[in-house]
């Protein structure tokens, strides 16, 4: 290896002496930190790109998103946080996949309402808000994103119940960014701001798509114990 620089025997005893609890207090912080840095890069990438007018329109769009996913799911994800982890604290599994799959259909279901409403009312919130023409449009796609971002925010929920606090960081805030930012370049750049729009909503359907996988092979192969749970609203 390059002098100066541990072996990776060096970095294993290394980690082997640190505490778990350290440990995961490292890999939350360097996995925000690393979406952090992706979300950075995605917002030069996109400024030189676009131009302001056209950026305006993605972050007019993205703003509306931002303020339906954060309504939208009605606290659900605190709830599932809470349940998910004192049912893992009793050893129920059977109960924490039923509390995370209950968890995710509610979450669809209400980003399916804010869904509709934000394709609905896409003309008169451009119009309130003096948006561009093309403000409506974006809105119309970006309408789109906000069932599966509704579900990412249960699915995440679920595994930092489990305490699994990075790897909800890396699914949650570092896929989406990422994927975005590469289907951007890669595939929609020539369509410029409705481009963006449709790399975030792709981007989202990755993460979703990750997540479950993630919470289906974390939780498969489990034993089938149940206990009572409050309800989730």
């Amino acid at each position: 290896g390059i002098r100066g620089c541990p072996s990776g025997a060096t970095m294993k005893r290394i980690f082997q002496h640190l505490s778990p609890g350290l440990v995961r207090v490292m890999g939350t912080f360097l996995s925000k930190g690393a979406a952090a840095g992706v979300q950075f890069i995605q917002s030069i990438i996109l400024s030189r790109s676009l131009g302001a007018e056209a950026l305006g329109l993605y972050y007019f769009a993205l703003s509306i998103y931002r303020v339906a996913e954060c309504g939208a799911p009605l606290g659900l994800q605190t709830s599932t946080v809470r349940e998910v982890a004192a049912a893992r604290a009793q050893g129920a599994w059977g109960s924490i996949r039923q509390l995370a799959w209950r968890s995710a259909l509610l979450c669809g279901a209400l980003g399916l309402a804010a869904s509709v409403t934000a394709f609905a009312f896409a003309g008169q919130i451009a119009q309130a808000l003096e948006g561009h023409e093309g403000a409506e449009t974006a809105l119309h796609w970006m309408a789109s994103a906000m069932i599966p971002g509704c579900i990412v925010l249960s699915l995440t929920s679920s595994l930092r119940g489990l305490g699994l606090q990075t790897l909800a960081n890396i699914f949650g805030s570092l896929i989406l960014p990422l994927v975005a930012t590469l289907l951007f370049l890669l595939v929609f750049q020539s369509q410029g701001y409705l481009g963006a729009v449709q790399a975030f909503i792709l981007g989202q359907m990755a993460a979703l798509a990750l997540l479950a996988i993630a919470l289906i092979k974390l939780l498969r192969h489990r034993a089938h114990k149940t206990v009572p749970s409050h309800s989730l609203f």
